[in-house]
């Protein structure tokens, strides 16, 4: 008679259990290794398991959705609005608030764009160094052709 296997989904790993799965890992690569040396064949495991457990406990911040044209238009007309209260005598407590949310909403905006930014020159910069090594290979391979 033979053995159907079914794929049973398993609950979602707790912070706690992704705690004890690492601790586990540790305790058996230092039983095996004996030493603070880890095995090349256990980092992968170990950083998959640090991994989930950090993608957990870190708060990923909201993104905004407005452009920075949006956030733009946004400070004009919070500018105007400032500009027509201070000739009545005094800025409103609100729209002072509201000035200031959309200043922490423009650094956060450009903030992540310099991260972008940086994220593509280092992606640029490792394409660069695989192009320089596959054309290192691609010479040698030429040279064991044409001997």
């Amino acid at each position: 008679m033979a053995t159907v296997e079914t794929f049973v989904p398993s609950r979602a790993e707790s912070i706690f259990d992704l705690g004890d799965r690492l601790t586990a890992l540790l305790q058996q690569i230092r039983r095996e290794t004996g030493d603070d040396k880890i095995p090349e064949n256990s980092l992968s495991r170990l950083g998959d398991t640090v991994e989930g457990l950090q993608s957990r406990l870190v708060r990923k911040a909201e993104r905004d959705p407005r452009s920075l044209f949006d956030l733009d238009e946004r400070l004009i007309e919070l500018m105007d609005r400032a500009e027509d209260a201070a000739e009545q005598g005094e800025i409103p407590q609100d729209l002072l608030d509201q000035i200031n949310d959309y200043l922490e909403a423009f650094r956060t905006k450009v903030d992540r764009i310099a991260g972008y930014w940086r994220w593509q020159e280092s992606i640029a910069a490792i394409c660069g160094e695989e192009v320089e090594r596959l054309s290192i290979r691609r010479r040698a391979a030429e040279r064991r052709v044409n001997v």
